[in-house]
């Protein structure tokens, strides 16, 4: 009886101490979901716009030169705007 007493004894202290063990690592969690969560506030990065500005200097650095054809089928789901926007003023692409 004394033994059986002593094991429940153990086994209690053993479930305790593991949910005490845990609580920290649920709060952790907690806050790395929340601190890497995108905020309203957060800075928008605005590389990906295509404006059109640089167009002229792709013209003039290419000089006579004609445009190198590019066939490939995926371009358009694999780069963003802004590249394919440099690309072509560099004479890359359509």
């Amino acid at each position: 009886m004394r033994v059986l007493r002593n094991v429940a004894a153990l086994v209690l202290m053993f479930a305790v101490s593991g949910c005490a063990a845990m609580q920290p690592v649920q709060e952790m969690t907690q806050y790395m979901k929340t601190s890497l969560r995108p905020h309203g506030l957060d800075y928008q990065m605005g590389g990906d716009e295509a404006t059109g500005e640089w167009d002229q200097v792709g013209i003039e650095g290419r000089g006579d030169k004609p445009r190198v054809s590019e066939n490939d089928p995926f371009r358009k789901y694999l780069m963003s705007p802004r590249a394919r926007e440099i690309e072509a003023n560099l004479g890359i692409g359509d």
